[in-house]
């Protein structure tokens, strides 16, 4: 019974350790937050202020969006970490243009409510990024949206 006992605690302490790694022993054995000790957040340094890059594009990176005529059409825009702060851009139509009754609106989205059935082609450009009034020009891309929209109902105003 003894021997079984010492054989289940070894396995399981080699089984925390595998998980864990060592790292978070020697944190443990110093008190610090680990895995072993309630798996507290490690403290983490604020990060240097700055522009960090989009962590999506228009439509989260997605290029087909579908709609129905007489229902609203929302895509989102292009997200961007810019540390402290709110990050800006401008967006210009490089090419094609957006279906009858959709338009581009503050923070880069598009709405509206389609008038027309069809499918339309049109590249998007976001350059001029401004992060707390810093300009980073080297930040900019394009991407294009194919939007089909269906349906035969009447307009819903």
């Amino acid at each position: 019974m003894t021997l079984r006992l010492v054989v289940v605690t070894c396995v399981c302490m080699m089984v925390m350790v595998w998980f864990a790694g060592c790292d978070d022993i020697v944190l443990a054995a110093r008190g610090q937050p680990s895995v072993f000790n309630g798996f507290k957040d490690k403290p983490r340094p604020a990060p240097e202020p700055g522009f960090y890059g989009f962590s999506t594009q228009w439509n989260y990176g997605r290029d087909d969006i579908s709609g129905e005529m007489g229902h609203p059409v929302d895509v989102d825009g292009p997200r961007a970490r810019c540390v402290p702060g709110d990050w800006r851009g401008r967006t210009t139509i490089v090419s094609g243009k957006l279906p009858d009754g959709l338009a581009l609106e503050a923070g880069d989205n598009i709405k509206g409510i389609p008038t027309k059935r069809g499918h339309w082609i049109v590249t998007l450009r976001l350059d001029d990024i401004t992060c707390n009034g810093v300009r980073y020009e080297r930040s900019s891309f394009e991407q294009q949206l194919r939007f089909h929209i269906t349906g035969t109902g009447e307009v819903i105003k």
